[in-house]
């Protein structure tokens, strides 16, 4: 291992002024200084791309892009790729904070066990900043799918993970939607020989307002659906005897969306679309092979009753804040 391997970092950046800062310089300090860190603005309206130059003109390692038009984070990544020079890629959210040794930590576990991809933990909550410990795993393509599909804290991510170039010029490009990981990301780990996985957390991705995960529904978030719709033939077509899981996993997605529906509190006609593609997906799994369950329980019984579902929702959330009075005891 030598301190020579060059490591390109791919950071799509949109109107991320306010945590845009922190992030470079969790950047910038990183313990692995053979860093090429590529930051492509993709269209901001604020600040974001002078903060970026600015950076940039301080650490000759930051190369800064600039687009006039928005495309969306995939086509942002393609175009980054397109010019790394680095023999191993990670990526990092415009508005996270990846730990300081996170990509020398990974580094290390890829190289060591001659893996293609390197996969990390990561938590949701600034301030918590416990390392887990625990063995290696080395997972094979299967096994890695089969933790995506299973285990929320593995992902369909790009930034919990450090891949050498080769597994992603031979999967190809992400595609230009909504969703872009969950499409690619999969595949990638498909294609790749050995994947190693670690326990340990070293990056924070940060959830607040404005980002995608804690966003009120909006029509964008319809791309999911569009997402499993590109996902499931490769998938499928890699692992037929994964189609449960595969389809269990589609089928939860599509009740999520759905809860993001109810939870925006007004009527949208997209509802009767996503049921309509989540009885598709329940129709091909069973309750046995999806990942809770519970949950599958709970969402089977949405599905039939969808009126009835609403209106337990709405009631459990207006206990929940207080709306209805409290229980004598």
């Amino acid at each position: 291992m030598s301190e020579q391997e060059k490591i390109s970092i791919i950071v799509p950046v949109c109107n991320a002024e306010k945590f845009l800062p922190e992030t470079l310089e969790a950047l910038c300090g990183q313990t692995w200084k053979n860093l090429e860190i590529i930051l492509i603005d993709d269209a901001s309206t604020d600040s974001s791309a002078r903060i970026c130059a600015e950076y940039a003109a301080k650490d000759p390692r930051l190369i800064l892009i600039r687009k006039t038009i928005r495309q969306g984070q995939g086509v942002a990544r393609n175009e980054a790729l397109r010019i790394a020079s680095g023999a191993f890629v990670g990526f990092c959210d415009s508005d996270d904070l990846p730990d300081p040794d996170m990509f020398e930590t990974l580094y290390r576990e890829l190289v060591s066990s001659d893996a293609e991809i390197a996969v990390c933990a990561f938590r949701t909550r600034q301030g918590d900043e416990t390392r887990k410990t625990g063995p290696l795993r080395i997972l094979s393509p299967r096994e890695a799918v089969l933790a995506f599909l299973q285990n929320n804290s593995f992902g369909a991510f790009s930034w919990n993970k450090l891949f050498r170039i080769e597994v992603l010029k031979r999967t190809g490009e992400y595609p230009a939607i909504g969703y872009e990981d969950l499409v690619y990301i999969p595949q990638v780990c498909a294609n790749a020989r050995k994947i190693v996985r670690t326990e340990q957390t070293l990056y924070f991705y940060r959830q607040h307002p404005g980002s995608v995960t804690c966003a009120p529904f909006n029509p964008w978030k319809m791309n999911l659906l569009k997402a499993w719709n590109m996902l499931l033939p490769p998938l499928l077509r890699y692992f037929p005897d994964l189609s449960e899981q595969i389809y269990g996993k589609a089928w939860f997605d599509c009740m999520g969306l759905f809860h993001s529906i109810l939870r925006s509190g007004t009527p949208c006609p997209e509802e009767a679309v996503v049921l309509e593609q989540a009885r598709k997906y329940r129709q091909k799994t069973a309750l046995c092979r999806t990942p809770s369950f519970g949950k599958a329980l709970v969402f089977s019984f949405a599905l039939r009753f969808p009126g009835w579902y609403r209106g337990f929702f709405r009631l459990g959330r207006r206990t929940r804040f207080g709306l209805l009075p409290a229980k004598r005891p």
